[in-house]
């Protein structure tokens, strides 16, 4: 997996070389920042420069199943997932500190199996929010639940539908 941090003047580029745009975030001073996956170019135009990749190794494997990022207000790269053959089925969270990658967490011990569908949001305060699908069995219905994440820790979840 490769993450990249772009200018909004690459944004062009992407589109144009094919990427795809993951989670977009405004840093402190307003300037647009993008993660996406794949990488598809190492250099376009010799004024622009990119980073080196950052591998990171998610444990428990997401398998087949979503990997989402978003960026928070302090340029710290978040990532989401859920593992779609291991169990057991929680929202994972993993980001990138000042000193590496911190360990896994679980968002929330929801009971049954957890899907995150789409990247949090990052209000102007820095509180990442986020929403996830869960039910409890197989013959139950789905439900969303929500947790927020500030200073390092995530709130209890909520089931808003």
């Amino acid at each position: 997996m490769w993450i990249a941090l772009t200018s909004g003047a690459l944004l062009a580029l992407l589109l144009l070389a094919g990427g795809t745009i993951v989670a977009q975030s405004p840093d402190p001073n307003d300037d647009e920042h993008f993660v996406y996956l794949p990488l598809v170019a190492r250099e376009y135009d010799p004024t622009w420069t990119w980073r080196e990749g950052i591998t990171v190794t998610l444990t428990p494997s997401p398998g087949t199943g979503n990997i989402l990022m978003a960026i928070d207000r302090q340029g710290q790269v978040h990532v989401l997932w859920h593992p779609t053959f291991s169990s057991p089925k929680f929202v994972y969270h993993t980001y990138l500190s000042p000193s590496g990658w911190t360990s896994p967490t679980v968002v929330a011990p929801s009971l049954g199996t957890s899907e995150v569908l789409f990247p949090p949001v990052v209000a102007p305060d820095g509180v990442l929010h986020l929403l996830w699908r869960n039910r409890k069995t197989y013959n139950d219905p789905y439900r969303m639940l929500y947790a927020a994440f500030s200073g390092g820790k995530w709130t209890s979840e909520e089931e808003v539908f």
